[in-house]
């Protein structure tokens, strides 16, 4: 599950929850830490268990951020890895102040799709708003999911005129 968080309407970072593997997992495109999004996912997490009545173990979660003390500082996790591992160091950090936002979709779409988080830098940004402009303009985003164990489907976006809002259908 994806979350992406805006911070104080200045800079977006994803926090990633891996319910299979009880992980919860910090991207920030800045190498800022961020335990304080972490904590607040858990306490998502322990409010909606408490609600529901079942049973929620804190201590059967671990929560990661590129600064984590059990992992090598700056480096990113892949999600679907139960374990923490440095799979490469990330030194191409965010070094303007616009590109935030397209870093945390690309982490998205690459964390989703199981692509090497490696490939999601600061040089392929302009490449990544056109793919992310296209896709709008179309008005449908290619999302290859099973569909009764055979077939894939897309996301379409509907606009029933050029300035009002667009349904995701």
């Amino acid at each position: 599950m994806f979350f992406p968080i805006n911070i104080g309407n200045a800079h977006w970072v994803l926090v990633v929850l891996n319910v299979q593997d009880k992980r919860i997992i910090y991207y920030d495109s800045l190498g800022l830490k961020g335990d304080r999004y972490l904590e607040g996912i858990l306490k998502l997490l322990q409010d909606e268990a408490k609600e529901r009545n079942f049973f929620f173990d804190v201590s059967e979660w671990t929560m990661l951020s590129e600064f984590s003390e059990d992992c090598h500082p700056q480096v990113f996790f892949n999600f679907f890895n139960k374990y923490c591992s440095t799979i490469f160091k990330f030194d191409n950090l965010q070094t303007n102040s616009v590109d935030c936002g397209v870093f945390v979709l690309m982490f998205a779409d690459f964390l989703s799709d199981n692509l090497p988080i490696r490939e999601v830098t600061e040089d392929r940004m302009p490449t990544f708003r056109k793919r992310i402009a296209a896709n709008i303009l179309k008005k449908e985003i290619p999302y290859s999911y099973p569909d009764n164990g055979s077939s894939s489907s897309s996301i379409r976006v509907e606009c029933s005129s050029p300035n009002t809002r667009c349904a995701i259908i």
